[in-house]
This record gives C-alpha cells, sequence and structure tokens, in this order.
C-alpha cells in the first residue's frame, strides 16, 4: 500500500467523523433543549406522586425511535441521568441505582478476597429494594412517556405522555 493511499483514506476517514459529528451534535443539543422543560414538569408531578422518603429507581430510558428493541440512545441516556439527578438532588426519596448493579456486586465480591483492609470493607448487604420505579421511553412518535410504578402491587401511579416539539421562538 503506497503513503498516498493511506494518506486520502486518513483524510476521508478525518472529514466524514467530521461532517456527521458536527451535523449530529446540534440535534442531540436540541432534542435536550427540547425535552428538559417536559423533565422539569415530569419532575414535578414525581415529587408529588411519591411519598416522601420512599426508595425510588430510575430504570433504562429506551429510544424507539431506533429499529432495534430496547435502544438507549444518547438522548435517551440523558433523560434516564437527568430524572436520577433530579431525583437525587431533591433530598425527598432514597434513589437506588438498579443499572450499575453488577458493578455493586463486582466490588462486595472484590471486598471479601482478603485483599481489602477490614477497616475499608463493606459488609455483605441486601442491596435496598426500590418501591418505586420511574420507566421513560422516547416513543416512535416523538413523545416522552413516563411511568411511575408501585414495584410491590405493579399499580401504575402516575402516567403522561408528553409530546418532544419544536418550541416557536419568534424565529
Amino acid at each position: 500500500m503506497n503513503i498516498g493511499k493511506i494518506i486520502s483514506f486518513f483524510f476521508l476517514l478525518f472529514a466524514f467523523s467530521f461532517l456527521f459529528g458536527c451535523a449530529s451534535q446540534p440535534r442531540i443539543s436540541e432534542e435536550m433543549e427540547l425535552i428538559q422543560p417536559i423533565l422539569d414538569s415530569e419532575y414535578e408531578e414525581i415529587v408529588q406522586s411519591i411519598p416522601d422518603g420512599s426508595p425510588v429507581t430510575v430504570w433504562w430510558c429506551f429510544d424507539e425511535r431506533f429499529d432495534k428493541i430496547n435502544t438507549v440512545s444518547i438522548v435517551s441516556d440523558w433523560v434516564q441521568r437527568s430524572f436520577e439527578k433530579l431525583l437525587v438532588d431533591s433530598r425527598q426519596f432514597r434513589v437506588v441505582t438498579r443499572i450499575h448493579l453488577e458493578k455493586i456486586f463486582e466490588e462486595q465480591k472484590f471486598q471479601m478476597t482478603g485483599h481489602v483492609d477490614d477497616n475499608t470493607k463493606v459488609s455483605i448487604a441486601r442491596i435496598l429494594g426500590a418501591k418505586y420505579m420511574v420507566v421513560s421511553t422516547i416513543t416512535r412518535y416523538n413523545t416522552l412517556d413516563v411511568q411511575i410504578l408501585n414495584s410491590e402491587t405493579g399499580e401504575i401511579v402516575y402516567v403522561s405522555n408528553k409530546p418532544i416539539e419544536k418550541i416557536n421562538r419568534g424565529k
């Protein structure tokens, strides 16, 4: 392979990455900007729907606008993390992770190997159960669906379906 072909290949790779990277970034930022007011209003509804001090978990937010089932996009991942942050920052709930359980179990297992100082290792304890689950989905109809489920009974405590639409800013 000659040096000219290698340089051409890397130039095309760079140009492709630059064009598509720059083109997708405003769309992602715009979607986040459009979804933020929905998150803010949903947060208020969640706070009113769940008793203070309750253990709550926020489940993956899937993006149904993709062909694959259970797809987590950059935007849907941001939605899930935003709900977690809002709930943790409220200090009204005990927010429990379900997404990182495997990492927690790995750490607990490592700490029981004898390689960790007894004064600093955690005790193997039962993971706190979440009484309420916040489940959100970005639908292929461009709406943000949010449900709060009582994990003991399966009861839907709260449900909403709000369109993600462009905001007219007088432009």
